[in-house]
């Protein structure tokens, strides 16, 4: 579906002797230390391991004719001639990964980062009847710390939005000591879906884009005036319908009420912004207290790097990188195109003729 592009690569590739290179950041799932604990810690047992989640995005970017590097998170080394750094859910602790990143967008590098506060978990026990209930499992994101720098955070809550879609989950079973998990098909809130209509038309990695699903999404809090104050310009490319609402969670399970609405946020939410402009190195400092924080080194870099935030990285693991009806797979494509090649081949990458959904509707537009 993309032999333009992939001509167009393969000249360039040929015209400079060499591939694009892409750098891929990504550990592997974990249990929170809770889950560890009460599961197997207390049992004598080791928590397993995970597998590579993000394999098959990988593969992904080979077959496009990306030179696909891997850095280990655990002693992170950064390749030569890096033109995208792509970071699949930074996690505690990532300060030397971080680092890394601060010294490649400090020389013009561009990086997509994909990052969100938490996974759902959807359970069911004995005592409660049966009832389902949610759990936001914590994913441990510490990336905000390198963005409050810049004035970026993103929201430590759970999103909801009217403009929802439906998964197929596990859920968590417990009729005896040993669990069982059962997928059930789940139509809530917390699954964001992102149409057309709330995509930035101007840039070529959303303009042709098609409907995404933002699997347990966080939005983006951006301060402007901070920004411009490094030099820094943001770019949101896709947000919230205006329809959206959170929840600041604390603890346990989400309470029914928080499904349903009183109140929504003032507007639009930012679900991927761009930032563009020089970015300071950034370092650990010592403070008084004997504590280390990461702060800028005031230097002004003499070229602009470029970082894609993207409020989700459920999204691009193996079960949903692909999934029917939605454009996970291509919105990658897309934003490494743009940021390896530029806007020619960003545009020939991003030709894609699916239909776009609609944001959503209450009966009564319905039915007319």
């Amino acid at each position: 579906p993309h032999l333009e592009f992939l001509l167009g690569a393969a000249a360039h590739s040929l015209q400079n002797r060499r591939k694009m290179r892409v750098a891929v950041i990504s550990d592997l799932p974990r249990l929170s230390p809770a889950e560890a604990l009460e599961d197997f810690h207390k049992k004598g047992l080791i928590p397993p391991g995970g597998t590579d989640v993000y394999s098959d995005l990988k593969a992904l970017l080979a077959d496009y004719l990306y030179d696909v590097q891997y850095i280990n998170p655990r002693e992170p080394r950064m390749p030569a001639d890096v033109d995208v750094l792509l970071w699949m859910q930074p996690r505690r602790d990532s300060g030397p990964i971080l680092l890394l990143l601060g010294q490649h967008l400090s020389r013009g590098g561009k990086a997509v980062v994909a990052l969100q506060h938490f996974n759902i978990q959807q359970r069911q026990y004995r005592g409660s009847g049966f009832q389902t209930v949610y759990w936001p499992q914590p994913q441990f994101q510490d990336f905000d710390r390198y963005l409050r720098l810049f004035g970026v955070e993103q929201m430590r809550e759970v999103l909801f939005d009217r403009t929802q879609s439906h998964l197929s989950l596990d859920t968590q079973v417990n009729r005896t000591a040993v669990r069982e998990y059962d997928s059930q098909q789940v139509a809530l809130p917390f699954l964001i879906r992102a149409v057309g209509q709330h995509y930035d038309a101007t840039s070529p990695i959303t303009r042709r884009l098609g409907d995404l699903l933002f699997i347990w999404g966080n939005r983006f809090a951006v301060n402007t005036t901070r920004l411009a104050d490094q030099g820094l310009t943001a770019q949101s490319l896709i947000s919230t319908s205006n329809q959206a609402w959170a929840y600041p969670w604390k603890g346990g399970w989400l309470p029914p009420a928080v499904f349903s609405a009183e109140t929504y946020l003032p507007g639009p939410q930012p679900l991927a912004v761009l930032l563009a402009g020089p970015f300071p190195e950034a370092s650990f400092v010592e403070t008084e207290e004997g504590r280390s924080t990461l702060e800028l080194t005031g230097f002004t870099p003499r070229k602009d790097g470029e970082l894609l935030l993207i409020g989700s990285s459920e999204m691009f693991k193996n079960e949903h990188l692909h999934k029917p009806s939605f454009q996970h797979q291509q919105l990658l494509l897309n934003a490494v195109a743009q940021m390896a090649y530029g806007d020619e081949l960003a545009t020939l990458q991003a030709r894609s003729p699916i239909p776009r959904g609609f944001a959503f509707q209450n009966a009564r537009a319905k039915s007319l």
